[in-house]
C-alpha cells in the first residue's frame, strides 16, 4: 500500500474481496470461513471461561470478529445476496425480544403475587430478591440473603465471617424491629405457599 495508508471504501473493499475469491477459489475460502468461526468460538470461550476483560483480550475478540466479517462478505460472493433472509431472520428476533419481554413482564408480575413455596422463594433470595410471606402480621417485613458479612470481636478484631460451606453470607430477616442475621425459617414458614417477592 505504499509509505501512506490508503483509504478503504465500499469500492476497495469489494474489489479486495472478489480477487481473494479469485485467487484462492471457492472452496478454499469456504475452508477458511470455517477455520476464522472456529477461531471466534474459541475467543469467545476463552473470555467466558476466564472472565477476562482486559483491553488484550477484548482486542483478540474484535480481531476474531473482523476475521470472521471479511469471510462472511466472501461468502456472500459465492453464494449470493442474502439481504432478504437476513431480514427474515431480524424480524423473527424482533418477535422473539418482543415475547421476552412480555414473558418477564408477566413473571414479574406474578412474583409479587403471594403463591410461591418455601423452595421457590429461597431461590428467588439467592438470586438477589427480597422475599416475604403473606401470612407474616407484621409490615414491611422481608428475608434477603446477606454477604461480606463482617463483625467485631470482643477484641476489637474486624472478623471475616467466612465457612468453608457457605462462604461469607447468611439470610437476614428485616423487620420493625430491625435487622436479625441468620434467619431461620419456622416449620410454618417452609410449608407455606404464600411467599412473594418483595
Amino acid at each position: 500500500m505504499g509509505e501512506e495508508m490508503k483509504e478503504m471504501n465500499a469500492g476497495r473493499e469489494v474489489t479486495i474481496l472478489e480477487s481473494a475469491v479469485e485467487v484462492f477459489g471457492h472452496q478454499a475460502q469456504m475452508d477458511m470461513a470455517i477455520e476464522e468461526m472456529s477461531e471466534l468460538t474459541k475467543a469467545l470461550l476463552k473470555y467466558r471461561r476466564g472472565n477476562d476483560f482486559s483491553e488484550k483480550a477484548l482486542a483478540n475478540i474484535r480481531e476474531e470478529m473482523a476475521d470472521v466479517s471479511i469471510m462472511l462478505n466472501q461468502l456472500e460472493l459465492i453464494f449470493g445476496d442474502y439481504t432478504e433472509e437476513e431480514i427474515g431472520k431480524l424480524e423473527r428476533l424482533e418477535e422473539l425480544v418482543r415475547r421476552e419481554t412480555e414473558r418477564r413482564i408477566m413473571a414479574e408480575s406474578c412474583e409479587r403475587c403471594a403463591g410461591m413455596s418455601f423452595g421457590e422463594a429461597i431461590e428467588k433470595a439467592k438470586s438477589g430478591r427480597k422475599i416475604a410471606r403473606e401470612g407474616w402480621n407484621g409490615k414491611g417485613q422481608y428475608v434477603e440473603l446477606a454477604k461480606s458479612i463482617v463483625y467485631v470481636s470482643p477484641e476489637g478484631k474486624l472478623v471475616n465471617a467466612n465457612h468453608n460451606a457457605i462462604g461469607n453470607m447468611a439470610f437476614a430477616f428485616v423487620g420493625t424491629s430491625g435487622t436479625q442475621m441468620g434467619w431461620l425459617a419456622s416449620q410454618a414458614d417452609m410449608l407455606a405457599d404464600d411467599w412473594y417477592v418483595v
